[in-house]
């Protein structure tokens, strides 16, 4: 018999919704005992139910959308079980200096909690609109 144990985690996408209603999915799934909680690195909304295909970029739509790390430190915050994190945060929106003070941060308000996902970005909308080069995934 195996020691490994099967991991659930729960990705929340942060859009399309307001703060009160995202806290209440997060405290459900941290009560029913999900192993990690995670949110995405997005700037602007995209539409629900888009299917993809593969190097397709989803479609964006107006509509509330959340601030990745910002979210994190709440969710960091307001639990006291589940690891938090990002699915990934993109490596061009924030320097690394700062995207170290940032995961350091949400570690100590986390109990140590905190998983620090890092990825090339892929939704050109988000660097178009706040100054960034989009440059290449490859």
């Amino acid at each position: 018999m195996s020691d490994k144990k099967i991991k659930i985690g729960l990705h929340l996408a942060q859009m399309h919704g307001d703060y009160t209603l995202f806290r209440e999915r997060w405290m459900e799934a941290e009560a029913l005992g999900v192993d990690g909680l995670y949110v995405s690195d997005h700037f602007f909304a995209q539409k629900a139910d888009t299917n993809l295909d593969e190097g397709a970029q989803p479609v964006p739509e107006e509509g509330k959308i959340f601030e990745g790390t910002a979210l994190q430190a709440a969710m960091a915050a307001t639990t006291t079980r589940a690891e938090i994190g990002c699915i990934v945060h993109a490596n061009s929106y924030r320097n690394p200096n700062l995207m170290a003070d940032i995961a350091r941060t949400i570690d100590h308000i986390s109990g140590g909690r905190y998983v620090l996902g890092l990825g090339s970005g892929y939704l050109q909308q988000d660097y178009d609109e706040y100054g960034y080069e989009y440059g290449t995934q490859k």
